[in-house]
């Protein structure tokens, strides 16, 4: 496993269209077998919460991998399962060769899901290593 920003202070590139690029970039180098990235989600209905994911297409390895981090997630959490789905236009999704998957795992703007985010972290990590571990037997 690698992370592309392995400390708070990591930046990558200078733009998000850069960084987006080179975190592919990244992984297609080191020759990772699957692509996950993790993100907060937003939005103006604060009550909106729980975790989802991106998958490039239905029939595929990630969107799989996707489905059994989200049991996981909402189990060790307490979150909604807000389900997997196709987005075959995201960057990351769209130029990996490898099986990508985009994970939201709360809302930041959400105060229950943004407290979970930040004050209990290793609830996250315990969801996201169960579902793989569930994934890959």
């Amino acid at each position: 496993m690698r992370l592309s920003r392995p400390t708070e202070e990591s930046q990558i590139g200078s733009s998000n269209s850069e960084s987006l690029r080179l975190r592919v970039a990244d992984a297609t180098a080191w020759g990772a077998d699957y692509f996950i990235s993790l993100h907060t989600n937003a939005s103006d209905i604060s009550s909106a919460s729980g975790s989802e994911a991106f998958a490039f297409s239905r029939n595929s390895p990630a969107f799989a991998l996707g489905e059994d981090i989200l049991v996981a997630l909402s189990a060790a959490t307490g979150l909604r399962n807000r389900g997997m789905q196709v987005r075959s236009g995201l960057y990351v999704l769209r130029k990996t060769p490898m099986p990508s998957l985009l994970v939201e795992l709360g809302f930041i703007s959400n105060p229950n899901d943004a407290y979970l985010m930040s004050q209990r972290p290793e609830l996250f990590a315990e969801g996201l290593y169960n579902g793989i571990s569930e994934y890959f037997g």
